[in-house]
């Protein structure tokens, strides 16, 4: 059963575990770093980083 907020499959990667970057970034506020950002991002994989 996908994930909400996951796309399609690219690049061998299973759909369910593609969420979005913005719910990982949603993740990080949420458990409390003031600052999020995306750092790098190559078709469907991405680096975040957070700063409390």
């Amino acid at each position: 059963m996908p994930i909400d907020g996951c796309v399609s499959s690219l690049n061998g990667h299973a759909a369910e575990w593609l969420l979005a970057i913005a719910w990982h970034l949603d993740a990080l506020r949420g458990a409390g770093f003031a600052e999020v950002g995306t750092v790098w991002r190559g078709g469907p994989d991405a680096a975040v980083a957070a700063v409390r």
